[in-house]
């Protein structure tokens, strides 16, 4: 897939210091997008290439037909370019929040136009009692991986979510620590 081992290791290294800082500063279950307006409802965000880590844009209530139109819409091969030119910030990310359980499902895009990896992240509590987040990173190079698994996540099937994701390449996992709350 890419030219050289080299390169892919590179942009993985690049990349998964990008989604450490996401990790720390996004998707606080504690934060003002816990229940809006009462409703349990899924709300998602974007990250730009090049946006500061602690930028996103929030872009409020979203179900799985509408984020996966605005998924296909993405000008992903655009975004990754934009990224291997700057070569700093974060590079795109599309992510969302389950507010009523505080769970979060994001995709992000690493290499370029022709040659590229998904990288889908799944944050959870993961001991309940010491209040762990946890997030691992998982890759794949298919589309339908990444949009089968969004609708698992909009559906709350969580335990089907998970025995999908942890098929894929495992890319790494760490406790998500929450600095911006």
């Amino acid at each position: 897939m890419y030219q050289s081992i080299n390169t892919l290791l590179l942009d993985m290294i690049r990349f998964i210091l990008v989604i450490v800082f996401f990790s720390f500063v996004s998707c606080n279950p504690k934060d003002d997008k816990k229940i809006i307006n009462g409703k349990d409802v899924f709300t998602w965000d974007v990250q730009l290439a090049g946006y500061d880590y602690s930028k996103s844009d929030r872009k409020g209530e979203v179900n799985y037909s509408n984020f996966i139109n605005e998924f296909d819409n993405f000008p992903w091969m655009e975004q990754i370019d934009k990224y291997q030119e700057i070569r700093s910030g974060c590079s795109p990310t599309m992510s969302v929040t389950d507010n009523l359980t505080g769970k979060n499902f994001w995709v992000s895009m690493a290499g370029d136009s022709e040659e590229n990896i998904y990288l889908i992240g799944y944050i959870y509590l993961k001991d309940k009692t010491r209040n762990i987040r946890w997030l691992e990173i998982y890759l794949t190079e298919y589309i339908t991986t990444v949009k089968h698994n969004f609708k698992l996540f909009f559906n709350r099937n969580f335990e089907e979510l998970e025995s999908s994701i942890r098929q894929l390449e495992l890319y790494e996992q760490m406790e998500s620590k929450d600095l911006a709350f």
